[in-house]
């Protein structure tokens, strides 16, 4: 779940649990455990479990499923379980991406903006190709700005609601306030990703995306 720019790239969370702030990267490898991959055509499933530094056993289950297949779409679903006897407090969830639009070489004439009503995320570059990031639910918060320039932390948990950058080297992240999960319950995030040529074909190709996405993810 790392992209080019992995040390920015993936899903991220944060949540407080028995009054303390937990944060993890979607690279860090010591309180993660060991995924488990079920692959299925033309699509994939990634489980593990979150342990903060400080417990004994797995506080949140987490599982990633992805869709697909000769289409320039990408269907996404992040499942966030509690898995304590205790509630999990205000659970929030970060999708970063760094496209790197056009390949090694192209990177720095990057666009990028999040439209305030629909809260979509769209990069584009003059290749031409433009890429959109949607959810559902609507993301909380945002930040289209350079990856050097990602700020967040257990002390900085909210992202800082840029809304355009470029042209140069830009990352689009997205962040969801999930609230408390009680013992046991379950939250998730439906996510789809589009290409396309022009503007207009890569808005067809998102909604054409949500059509497919229950018989796709399940």
């Amino acid at each position: 779940m790392k992209n080019p720019h992995n040390s920015q790239g993936g899903f991220w969370l944060s949540y407080i649990h028995n009054g303390k702030v937990q944060f993890a990267r979607a690279i860090e490898g010591e309180t993660y455990s060991q995924p488990r991959v079920v692959n299925t055509r033309g699509g994939a499933t990634v489980e593990f479990n979150h342990t903060p530094r400080d417990a004994e056993a797995p506080v949140m289950s987490l599982r990633i499923s992805l869709w697909s297949l000769d289409s320039p779409v990408l269907l996404m679903q992040h499942t966030s379980t509690n898995l304590t006897n205790t509630e999990i407090e205000d659970l929030r969830v970060y999708g970063l991406m760094d496209f790197d639009l056009g390949g090694p070489h192209s990177y720095k004439d990057d666009s990028g903006f999040v439209d305030p009503e629909t809260r979509v995320a769209t990069l584009c570059d003059a290749t031409p190709l433009w890429v959109t990031l949607a959810s559902r639910p609507k993301p909380d918060g945002w930040d289209i700005t350079a990856p050097t320039r990602l700020r967040l932390g257990r002390s900085r948990r909210d992202l800082q609601q840029n809304s355009a950058c470029g042209p140069q080297d830009v990352a689009a992240a997205l962040q969801w306030n999930l609230g408390t999960l009680a013992p046991g319950q379950t939250v998730s995030i439906d996510l789809v990703m589009a290409a396309g040529e022009t503007e207009d074909h890569v808005r067809k190709e998102t909604a054409r995306a949500w059509e497919i996405f229950a018989e796709k993810i399940r």
